[in-house]
């Protein structure tokens, strides 16, 4: 006797079968897409707090927020320290040539 032919989708399972585990796969999806979104929120609000503290910081002390690089130069070469030649405070050598 001849085996029936049965149709592609009898094999998987009916119509609404497919549905729900196109829906459930959406949702396992949905739920990724969040976990990631709530880390990077987590992220910046913690960098937020961080700048929050240090602009508290340097209201608090303004003597702080802008340092004398040269009397700390001056310092560090005091106590033996190696100090760079030039003006590094804002990112690019600047050696003076005396």
């Amino acid at each position: 006797m001849a085996q029936p032919s049965i149709f592609w989708w009898q094999k998987y399972g009916t119509l609404a079968q497919m549905a729900q585990a196109a829906v459930a796969l959406l949702g396992f999806v949905a739920i990724l897409f969040q976990i990631n979104e709530i880390r990077s929120n987590n992220r910046a609000a913690s960098a937020r707090q961080v700048f929050l503290g240090f602009t508290d910081l340097a209201f608090k002390n303004p003597k702080f927020s802008a340092p004398d690089y040269d009397a700390i130069k001056v310092e560090a070469r005091r106590f033996g320290i190696a100090v760079p030649e030039g003006d590094f405070t804002l990112g690019k050598p600047e050696i003076s040539k005396e």
